[in-house]
């Protein structure tokens, strides 16, 4: 019989109300496993009881852990599934599909429910993500989301709405494939760029939103009191800035820091149209890197690992060109 590792981190799947009515971190891997009745489950299952946190929790480090933890098991399973809480699941998985080979599969499912609310959700997504890596059609998919009975590329998905049970999207290019009762079924591919096999990233890389009418002060009182070895700029439209922020930013690049622009614009890339002063253009021109299709919190998490890859200025504006 084929073996799945459940790692467990934490998130709504494993809470219920507390004393005081608010949700809290209850229930270990086998609480949450034995929801499912055992007749459902189409292999034997292990429980790895790695955390028991909240989503806004999670760490960088934490995601290097689960690698390690993968690795170390990899011949032992035909695939892994990691129960996560959904805030920053997008950014876990976008990790984990960067770093490791796609013949490695691993889906990663939450819930938006906790365990003693009407119409749970918990189970049926840790049934739907077990089907999902002991399918055959999975194979060569590498690392997944899997919630609602769909399936996620962790380049594309995100979480668009706090509650609904449908938060996870994918924007523009749409889900991979469905999880139904008989199988699991695909209807496109996935894009997959590169791997990069570490488990090193850099910490010193922060994230700034710059706003309407910013004047670059904030930006410039951050550069002088933060140490910093990288930074990620989520701008407007396709990679614009304020003229003033635009300035400080030129005064970063100066200092061989690279800098990426993103967009806050759900949909589209960030490319080189604006020549004016601030535009995506006049950045390019002065050296800031442009994220192209990567959003910005997922810009920051590859940022951080071409950094701790020992990836150059030119070698980081290679990979981002590739979306």
């Amino acid at each position: 019989m084929q073996k799945v590792l459940i790692i467990t981190t934490g998130g709504t799947i494993s809470m219920v109300a507390g004393p005081d009515g608010g949700d809290i971190p209850a229930l270990n891997g086998d609480l949450i496993i034995n929801q499912i009745p055992k007749h459902y489950l189409p292999a034997e299952i292990d429980v790895y009881e790695y955390a028991n946190k909240p989503s806004p929790h999670i760490t960088m480090d934490d995601m290097v852990n689960l690698v390690r933890i993968i690795r170390e098991n990899k011949d032992k399973y035909h695939g892994f599934v990691i129960t996560h809480g959904t805030d920053v699941l997008e950014e876990t998985a976008f990790f984990l599909d960067v770093v490791l080979e796609n013949n490695i599969k691993v889906a990663l499912t939450a819930s938006m429910r906790a365990n003693d609310d009407i119409g749970v959700d918990g189970p049926r997504n840790l049934l739907s993500a077990i089907k999902t890596v002991l399918s055959p059609q999975s194979d060569g998919y590498g690392v997944l989301v899997v919630i609602n009975d769909e399936i996620h590329d962790p380049y594309t998905v995100t979480k668009t709405y706090t509650s609904n049970v449908a938060t996870f999207q994918s924007p523009g290019f749409g889900l991979l494939g469905i999880v139904d009762e008989d199988k699991v079924f695909f209807a496109r591919s996935k894009k997959r760029n590169f791997v990069f096999k570490t488990d090193k990233y850099e910490k010193e890389v922060i994230l700034y939103k710059t706003y309407v009418g910013d004047d670059g002060a904030l930006l410039r009182t951050i550069c002088h009191s933060v140490p910093f070895k990288g930074i990620v700029i989520e701008g407007f439209g396709r990679g614009n800035v304020p003229p003033m922020v635009a300035n400080v930013i030129y005064e970063i690049v100066e200092k061989n820091i690279p800098v990426v622009v993103s967009t806050r614009c759900h949909l589209g890339r960030t490319l080189g149209v604006y020549a004016y002063e601030g535009g995506g253009k006049s950045l390019e021109d002065h050296g800031v890197i442009l994220s192209k299709d990567i959003k910005p919190h997922k810009a920051l998490i590859l940022l951080k690992l071409l950094l701790g890859f020992g990836s150059s200025i030119d070698e980081i504006r290679s990979v981002f060109d590739m979306f």
